[in-house]
């Protein structure tokens, strides 16, 4: 009987144990496949959305662009500001792409097919591209297949004599991402033909209330051009010969023409020509003087900068030498302070972890005693109904059962003394742990007191920092004073320089316009004596004509 009894408590522990993993596999896959339907829908309801808000703006602005009047391309402003007042920002770049096309290739005059700048690619982010392709159902499907795999090689493995039961349960992701993959990849497909044929009544919209360019359309127009290039070329033609013919005919143009080369080439051309050598010759002296005059401005300034900074900066790179120094000190004070806070916070991480670790020593022991205490009830409990059905008959097996009973009890005894152990080193280590707390206490209050002392030392060190800035603006004073003084003696020479130039300037100037009122002059009396000859030339010329006659 004590054997039968041993026999039916290990079936039943038996049998518990093994559906528990089976319970944990279709736990774990349903789990997984309320994920891949949460997954499906939250794309379902990105995707209705971002295809409401593009397919609902695009009706609207071909709705607006039907109601304007007659075909124009000043419609375009118009068109502009319809995009503009409806938000779309991929739709007004599209459409001020199309402006600048207008501008830049058709003299605004035409545009270009609305199609090639309303489609999937200008009007939608890469996002809501992603949204209306075929490419989120696809992944739906290879990450649902991958699950499946890993469950079926998991159940093969951990259940392997109950395969037909693992294969049937592992195929539920694959096939419910197969379904929802069909439903994304249907709503796709919709939603895309939807936008599309939005996109192509739109720019079939706009091509009719604005002129698009075609070929015939342009050859038409470079004909007219030429027509009236080849009209103005023939009247500029024909007003050139009628020139050409009267200068041909005129041979007192051509007297007049040979006698003021004559003037130009033997009177004006040399004086014009001493006049630029002079004028030449008055810049390159200016020049020199001038670069002379900045050589000697700089030289000066540069001697006096570099004695003023030696003078004055000397002090002051002693002192930050030594302001270097103590920072130097103080930054090896820093880096101590840092080091101690660094170990005392290896220290706590370390505490943490064995306070961690002994709690879950802790809870698993309390586990386990809970399901050892569990198990002895439920084995009493059948002892003691079993015990009380053969009481009548097995007299002598009551007093075996009270002894294994003791023997249970003695079991129960020596566990809880196990446990009252274990209680007592966690009070230990919590005692260990309030010393490293203590510990880390104190390091924390030695921080502070360093970081106190550093932040007086530099504190000080900003003291003298800024006793050593005002002698340093002292000196800058002195220096702007001196160079104040030098601007103002270059400013005097310089200017005198240029007076002493300028009247050079103004002497030669006089000199050149005397010359040129001379060669006026003389050219007056040259045209005065060609006018007297071809008069004397035209009464001769009268006199033997009457003479003829």
């Amino acid at each position: 009987m004590e054997e039968y009894m041993k026999a039916l408590v290990g079936r039943y522990f038996l049998t518990s144990m093994s559906n528990l993993p089976v319970l944990t596999f279709s736990f774990l896959i349903l789990v997984v496949v309320l994920l891949l339907v949460s997954l499906a829908l939250h794309y379902l309801s990105k995707m209705r959305k971002a295809f409401t808000s593009i397919h609902g703006s695009l009706r609207q602005v071909a709705h607006l662009v039907t109601d304007i009047d007659s075909c124009d391309i000043a419609n375009l402003k118009k068109l502009s500001q319809i995009v503009n007042e409806n938000g779309f920002d991929l739709l007004d770049s599209a459409t001020k792409q199309l402006i600048d096309d207008s501008k830049r290739l058709y003299h605004e005059k035409w545009i270009t097919k609305p199609s090639n700048v309303y489609n999937f690619d200008n009007l939608l982010t890469r996002q809501q591209y992603t949204l209306f392709t075929y490419e989120i159902p696809l992944q739906l499907v290879a990450v649902s297949s991958l699950l499946s795999a890993i469950f079926w090689l998991s159940g093969f493995s951990f259940l392997s004599d109950q395969s037909a039961l693992v294969l049937g349960i592992s195929s539920l992701p694959v096939l419910l991402g197969a379904f929802m993959a069909l439903i994304l990849a249907i709503t796709v497909q919709r939603n895309h033909y939807q936008i599309q044929q939005a996109i192509n009544y739109l720019s079939e919209v706009t091509m009719r209330r604005i002129p698009v360019f075609e070929e015939l359309a342009g050859t038409a127009v470079l004909i007219d051009s030429f027509v009236r290039y080849d009209r103005e070329m023939n009247e500029s033609v024909a007003y050139l010969a009628e020139t050409v013919d009267k200068l041909s005919r005129s041979e007192l143009a051509k007297e007049i023409s040979a006698n003021v080369r004559d003037v130009m080439l033997n009177e004006i051309a040399p004086a014009y020509q001493q006049a630029s050598n002079a004028l030449v010759d008055l810049a390159t002296e200016l020049q020199t003087k001038q670069s002379q005059g900045m050589e000697v401005l700089a030289r000066e300034f540069t001697n006096v900068v570099a004695s003023n900074l030696n003078e004055q900066l000397s002090g002051f790179y002693k002192q930050v030498d030594n302001l270097a120094a103590r920072l130097q000190a103080s930054s090896t004070d820093v880096d101590l302070a840092l080091a101690n806070l660094a170990q005392a916070k290896a220290d706590q991480l370390s505490l943490q972890q064995n306070t961690e670790q002994a709690l879950q020593e802790l809870a698993q022991a309390r586990q386990d005693w809970q399901a050892d205490m569990q198990r002895s009830a439920e084995a009493i409990s059948s002892m003691a109904e079993t015990a009380s059905n053969l009481e009548s008959v097995y007299t002598g097996e009551q007093n075996q059962l009270a002894d294994r009973l003791n023997n249970l009890s003695g079991e129960l005894q020596g566990f809880a003394e196990e446990i009252n152990q274990l209680l007592s080193n966690l009070v230990k280590e919590n005692t260990n742990t309030r010393e490293v707390v203590e510990n880390l206490e104190n390091s924390n209050n030695r921080l502070l007191s360093d970081l106190h002392q550093l932040s007086m030392e530099m504190t000080r060190n900003s003291d003298i920092l800024s006793r050593q800035s005002s002698q340093i603006n002292d000196s800058l004073a002195n220096l702007n004073e001196h160079l104040n003084q030098s601007i103002n003696q270059f400013s005097y020479q310089l200017q005198a320089g240029v007076k002493n130039t300028l009247n050079e300037f103004d002497s030669s100037l006089a000199e050149i316009s005397l010359r040129l009122a001379n060669t006026t002059a003389e050219i007056k009396d040259s045209a005065q004596s060609i006018t007297n000859s071809l008069r004397a030339k035209n009464t001769l010329a009268g006199n033997e004509e009457v003479a003829e006659r």
